[in-house]
């Protein structure tokens, strides 16, 4: 502003003294001048007063133009800087809106993907872990199902009939408790692990080894990640069968931004699969998520038959984010086809021939028949055919800054057609069979809970009310339709409380309580031996109790224990057909879970680099559980045993980034699981202290990835190993455990992925690519993934002899990924 008066007062000036005042140098001017009128002075005295008056009012009126023109510009100033000031804070205040609105969207859609990070399981009172997106894409390498990832993770066993093919029926075991389809007799704890999709229970409320079926998710590109709960875990996350543990199936989830990715695999044994999966990206709170997939595969088993089997899936998602709050509406679908091979004996036996019963032909089993063969489809066959359709909605909202409201609504229906026909028998004079049942289940649940935070406390207290139809038609030998029809009911219900209480800066505990209530019922039409079945009514309510404890000794290792009690009603055998046991008269199952261990996180160190490293000890106490075993021929029966068993090991995990491009990873799991009693109803004998059948004593996965960036391609290299321990088997003959074990064996992994972004501009959209090779089984280890002692009923023959389900030999895979 003063550079502006001063240049107004120079043209004032030029304009009263004259053109030459800025000719020379102006200090010399004005000298010049003042030595001129003293001259003039002294000369002659002779002064022009007119003159000087004149000159005087000139420089008064400029001194005035000159003020009142710095006010004007200075008020002009002033207005500007004030309307540029407001301008700036208006677009201060819009900028900080929308981050706001953006970190409320992001917060909503963070707490909508419940994937657990590093971080959340060091403060967590619980034992737990986590597959992400990267674990997932590992074992998608190899082709398998979306359960089968979950064998990278510590403690956790995934075996089956179909090797690791998606269409295939898994059992999934948790440090020994199960959950799935299970080959063989003598497990403890069939239906202990609850599975949740997205949040949601998709294990059936009555159910022993078909109360979950894993192939009803056979893409596993739908899923972003798995999370799993070792134990019951606290009262809030808690479901009526999280007896062993609780995994939570996550799936694709939606985004800020849009996203489509199409894949393409293809793999030995004519395996193949097609999916896409997508998001709209976030347009004015609205979001959503799409996918599909279908998948072929046949049997690894040689023979005349290659028992094609394929799938098929569909998800979609969609949800409205308002003020931090958000609703969604979920909805999944899927249908598979596949066949189950039948067991192989390990060593020949005199009569069982590749061609039936006592037939003129080569002996049947891995030794002289071929280690993978099977039998001929004329001879011998099981169809199996499952369905599931799922609708959910989820809505959380924050009724004050400290207090929110959670709510989850679903219905799920779900279809199995087991079909079998065994002319094995024909060669030695029998009737052929056949076999068909079709169970199929309707659930409708809901859970509302609220999460409120007071000073130190973090309570969260709700409930959830499930309700479960299950029809169990049933065709016994002989016949052609299902003839015995019986329709179960079962009402399960919780209400829990649980509080996080902070007592000091670095000491978590974490208290909860649980009241459970089972009620089962049944509807039965009297035909066929259904109608020699006891009645299945049970009311079944029990108190369980929890507490955790996360004490940071450190800034990076904290010190944890939990224990807990929890209930679950008798698995479904005890509901089955010519079931001896009456359930008014079985207690309920009971776990007693401890756990105790510590966990170090270190994100960056001189010589650490993201290093994760948890270690616990656990044990089980499992009462009152029923064992049933299944016997087919002469006629079909079910014998029930009973017993109480002790799990205890040691579990141990670890991961690092030694090098910017190199990621190691390990875990290992050593158990021990003896029975305190066990009650055969066969041969009236106890087996104290004999080992549960059916439980490797270790488990341990090591690998590494080694990322080789180079220009606009990066190279991962992965090898992975995992081995699976030494396990007692079960004996069918006596159904009783026994101190026999089969082998112990590990599957050695290769891949190779290739992503790279020279195709994007062939391509409008495209954003990458990225090529897989991979080899499942790289050094071809021969294998069993179960084996028992067979009764001799399975094939007519053969009483104490070895059956098994060979594992799958090497297998080699190809695939591509496009991202748009």
């Amino acid at each position: 502003m003063n550079n502006r008066i001063k240049q107004v007062a120079e043209y004032l000036s030029l304009f009263v003294l004259g053109d030459g005042y800025y000719q020379d140098n102006t200090k010399k001017y004005q000298r010049r001048f003042k030595i001129k009128l003293n001259t003039e002075r002294n000369s002659n005295l002779n002064v022009n007063y007119y003159k000087i008056i004149f000159k005087s009012l000139l420089l008064f009126i400029a001194a005035c133009m000159m003020l009142l023109f710095n006010t004007v510009l200075a008020n002009a100033d002033s207005s500007i800087n004030s309307s540029t000031a407001k301008i700036k804070k208006t677009h201060k205040i819009a900028e900080v809106t929308s981050q706001q609105i953006l970190t409320k969207t992001k917060k909503a859609l963070r707490e909508m993907n419940k994937i657990l990070t590093a971080k959340k399981i060091f403060k967590s009172t619980q034992t737990a872990a986590v597959l992400n997106r990267k674990g997932m894409k590992q074992a998608q390498d190899t082709g398998g199902g979306a359960v089968q990832a979950l064998q990278l993770l510590p403690g956790v066993r995934v075996s089956s009939y179909g090797g690791n093919s998606g269409l295939a029926r898994d059992e999934i075991a948790i440090r020994g408790i199960k959950v799935g389809w299970s080959s063989v007799a003598g497990d403890l704890e069939k239906n202990g692990i609850q599975m949740l999709f997205d949040g949601i229970p998709v294990t059936n409320l009555s159910g022993a080894s078909g109360g979950f079926d894993s192939n009803e998710y056979p893409i596993d590109q739908f899923f972003s990640g798995m999370n799993v709960i070792y134990g019951p875990g606290n009262p809030a996350s808690r479901w009526y069968n999280s007896l062993g543990g609780t995994v939570n199936m996550i799936p694709i989830q939606p985004t800020i931004r849009p996203f489509n990715e199409t894949n393409f695999s293809f793999g030995s044994f004519d395996t193949y699969t097609l999916d896409d999966e997508m998001s709209t990206g976030m347009h004015d709170g609205w979001d959503g998520v799409a996918a599909a997939g279908y998948t072929h595969a046949d049997t690894f088993r040689t023979g005349p038959f290659n028992a094609p089997g394929y799938g098929y899936a569909f998800f979609g998602k969609l949800i409205k984010i308002f003020n931090g709050n958000s609703f969604s509406l979920g909805a999944y679908a899927s249908r598979t086809h596949e066949y189950r091979p039948n067991f192989i004996p390990v060593s020949p036996i005199s009569g069982i021939t590749t061609e039936g019963l006592d037939a003129n032909a080569p002996l049947y089993s891995e030794q002289t028949s071929g280690y993978y063969s099977s039998l001929p489809y004329n001879m011998w066959y099981k169809l199996l055919l499952t369905q599931t359709t799922m609708l959910y909605s989820k809505l959380n909202i924050n009724l004050t800054k400290n207090l929110g409201l959670h709510t989850l609504v679903w219905y799920r229906h779900g279809f199995r057609e087991h079909d079998r026909v065994d002319n094995y028998f024909l060669t030695a004079g029998e009737a052929s069979y056949y076999e068909m049942w079709q169970p199929n289940s309707n659930t409708y649940g809901e859970k509302i809970y609220s999460n409120y935070k007071i000073l130190n406390n973090n309570l969260k207290f709700g409930e959830y009310d499930i309700y479960g139809r299950l029809n169990y038609n049933y065709s016994p030998y002989t016949n052609t339709a299902p003839t015995s029809y019986t329709t179960y009911y079962n009402n399960y219900l919780s209400i829990f409380a649980q509080d996080k209480i902070k007592l000091l800066k670095n000491l978590i505990i974490e208290p909860g309580l649980d009241y459970v209530g089972f009620d089962t019922s049944d509807f039965t039409n009297e035909t066929y031996y259904q109608s020699a079945a006891p009645p299945v009514i049970a009311h079944i309510y029990q108190l369980e109790p929890s507490i955790g404890i996360n004490y940071h000794v450190l800034h990076n290792l904290s010190l944890y224990g939990t224990w807990a009690i929890s209930y679950q009603a008798p698995t479904a055998s005890a509901y089955g057909y010519s079931s001896t046991v009456n359930v008014a008269d079985t207690a309920p199952i009971r776990n007693t879970d401890t756990e105790a261990g510590f966990k170090v996180m270190i994100k960056k160190d001189k010589y650490l680099h993201h290093f994760v490293f948890n270690a616990n000890y656990f044990q089980n106490i499992l009462s009152n559980e029923t064992i049933y075993i299944y016997q087919p021929f002469p006629t079909p029966h079910t014998l029930a045993s009973n017993g109480s068993a002790f799990y205890k090991g040691v579990q141990i995990s670890a991961a690092e980034d030694p090098y910017t491009n190199l990621h190691l990873y390990a875990n290992y799991t050593y158990q021990s699981a003896n029975y305190k009693n066990f009650y055969s109803t066969v041969n009236l004998q106890q087996y104290p202290n004999y080992p549960v059948s059916n439980i490797p004593n270790s488990i341990y996965n090591i690998g590494a990835y080694y990322t080789i960036p180079e220009n606009t391609t990066i190279y991962d290299i992965k090898l992975w190993d995992m081995y699976t321990g030494s396990q007692y088997m079960f004996s069918n003959v006596y159904a009783g455990p026994t101190r026999q074990k089969m082998p112990s064996y590990n599957i050695v992994n290769f891949s190779i992925n290739v992503k790279t972004v020279n195709f994007d501009k062939m391509v409008p959209g495209l954003r990458s690519v990225q090529l897989s090779a991979s080899v499942y089984n790289l050094l071809n280890k021969k294998f069993n993934s179960n084996e028992y002692f067979s009764s001799g009923s399975y094939f007519g023959a053969g009483a104490g002899a070895v059956l098994a389900n060979p594992g799958a030999p090497r297998m080699f895979f190809l695939s591509a990924t496009m991202k748009f």
